[in-house]
């Protein structure tokens, strides 16, 4: 399943990366239709489309839309293992491809990643939306307004993530299997990878990577990632992993993301029969371990203003932590 307004919705533990890929038909001297996004209601939660990596071709051009920026390149002079680009929008967000030739494209590749967050005082200042009377108030009081007119507020979401998110340990689980035959792993069922939780409540995961063997398109080798009681919350498909002629390697390009999850995250894998079985798919993922401090606890809506000391709820909240 696609990224699409529904998946925005079920974004929680702010902020999120989110990491999608796709493998679209692009009719001749046409768009993908529909876009690979599209996104629109999902206000008042802030995107960015970030981590775009295209199969280079002359005749196809990548078009971004993002309010009211919108932006075209062609992919043939885009490095295919860069990350390029970083839309941030709040009311409209649209990918997708042209193709300039005569002919059809079958099967174009494309990965990609979007972060997903809730606005802060600061955040909101700076891209001129309404604060409520709440949000008037802890911006006087701390002063928010100079600091976003001066330029150091908002945070950047790097800052943010190396500042607050003290981490225990990191790991990386790393799979070879075979899917499919007499005694290997089952086809046409999800098979799940990977399942790793916290030791104890002061502990959550975040999940920051994830590559695939790519497989062939007849294959259809779908991953899908379950977030706590979030079935499927990621889903895309491993051919999208592969590589241009001449970087094939027999693992593909690497997703990267930010998905924080308070009980679970499970990885699976679904291959179809149609393609017949695979031998020696690779699979590999990281987690971090990280300390749930009183700070995250406000950012992910677990703790109220009596819940913490002092005015660590309006900080948090004003975007100034």
């Amino acid at each position: 399943m696609p990224i699409t307004e529904a998946t925005i919705r079920q974004a929680k533990y702010f902020p999120e990366l989110l990491p999608d890929a796709r493998v679209v038909p692009i009719g001749a001297g046409s768009e993908v239709s529909p876009p690979l996004l599209d996104l629109r209601r999902f206000s008042p939660k802030v995107l960015r489309l970030v981590h775009v990596t295209a199969y280079p071709n002359a005749y196809v051009f990548v078009r971004v839309r993002a309010d009211d920026l919108r932006h075209e390149a062609n992919s043939a002079s885009l490095a295919p293992l860069a990350d390029s680009f970083d839309f941030l929008t709040t009311e409209y967000l649209s990918y997708t491809f042209y193709n300039a030739s005569t002919s059809p494209i079958s099967d174009y590749t494309t990965t990609f990643s979007m972060w997903v967050y809730e606005p802060t005082v600061a955040h909101k200042l700076r891209y001129r939306k309404m604060l409520t009377p709440e949000e008037k108030e802890i911006a006087t009081r701390l002063g928010i307004d100079n600091s976003v007119d001066k330029g150091v507020l908002p945070l950047p979401l790097s800052y943010m993530l190396e500042r607050e998110y003290y981490t225990l340990a990191e790991e990386t689980y790393a799979y070879v299997m075979n899917i499919g035959g007499a005694g290997n792993a089952p086809l046409d069922t999800d098979l799940v990878i990977g399942d790793v939780v916290p030791r104890n409540a002061d502990e959550f995961l975040v999940l920051t990577s994830i590559v695939s063997s790519p497989g062939t398109v007849s294959n259809n080798i779908t991953i899908r990632i379950d977030r706590d009681n979030d079935a499927n919350y990621i889903e895309f498909p491993a051919y999208a992993l592969s590589l241009p002629a001449g970087l094939t390697v027999d693992i593909g390009r690497e997703l990267k993301c930010w998905v924080p999850a308070l009980k679970e995250i499970r990885v699976k894998v679904y291959a179809s029969s149609a393609g017949g079985n695979i031998t020696g798919y690779q699979l590999r993922f990281t987690v971090r371990r990280c300390a749930l401090t009183n700070l995250l606890r406000v950012r992910f809506g677990l703790a109220s203003r009596s819940d913490v000391s002092g005015d660590l709820w309006d900080k948090v909240k004003g975007g100034v932590l």
